[in-house]
């Protein structure tokens, strides 16, 4: 009775014409596995282990676009709580642009942990390990190291429709950044996070 689990797959197939790319065949993939387990139904304690997967354009077939387009509207479900990808680099210009990493697919493991420890809170940590899909290459390595993301959030129940919720996030940059955003920040220095939202439910 204590085991947990989702599975999520989904094929993408067609044709391509957009943006300006040769046309040709559409084959992605994208998946998430879940499995876990319900300790104490007291406290909801709870832990478990996961994957999220989706497909990136491998460069050796020039008339096929692997390149899974997600369908979520909220992207935490695979990018974690900071939602580094696939837009939020900020240069010094002020603009967003999508890091060398993004059309490459995503491998993202991670582990989960929650609990309501005292009363009316709730606590969830996430680990996350990005990793491209297809490897990020340059004149000098090929890696799939896009870095680790740790997620720490709670949760206080004000009342039945109300709750306050407040996270802490923090972004450690793999090679595959060091060797493609450093200009940027992101890969090079540790990047932190920090939100508080009041949530209302009718």
């Amino acid at each position: 009775d204590a085991f947990e689990y989702d599975v999520e797959v989904a094929y993408q197939l067609g044709e391509n014409y957009a943006g300006g790319r040769t046309p040709g065949d559409i084959s992605a993939l994208i998946a998430g596995l879940y499995a876990g387990a319900l300790l104490d139904k007291e406290s909801q304690f709870r832990v478990g282990a996961g994957l999220e997967y989706y497909t990136g354009d491998n460069r050796s077939t020039a008339n096929v676009n692997e390149a899974a387009e997600l369908l979520f509207i909220t992207l935490h479900k695979f990018y974690g709580a900071m939602d580094f990808f696939p837009t939020t680099i900020t240069p010094t210009t002020g603009q967003r642009r999508s890091p060398a990493v993004t059309n490459l697919g995503l491998i993202n493991p991670y582990l989960r942990v929650e609990a309501s420890l005292l009363k009316d809170w709730k606590f969830s940590l996430f680990a996350h390990y990005f990793m491209a899909q297809q490897p990020f290459e340059n004149a000098s390595v090929s890696t799939r190291d896009i870095g680790t993301e740790i997620d720490l959030d709670a949760i206080y129940t004000v009342s039945r429709n109300v709750s306050l919720r407040s996270g802490i996030s923090a972004f450690l940059p793999g090679e595959a950044l060091k060797q493609s955003n450093g200009a940027v920040g992101l890969g090079t220095d540790p990047a932190y996070w920090a939100y508080t939202m009041l949530m209302l439910n009718f």
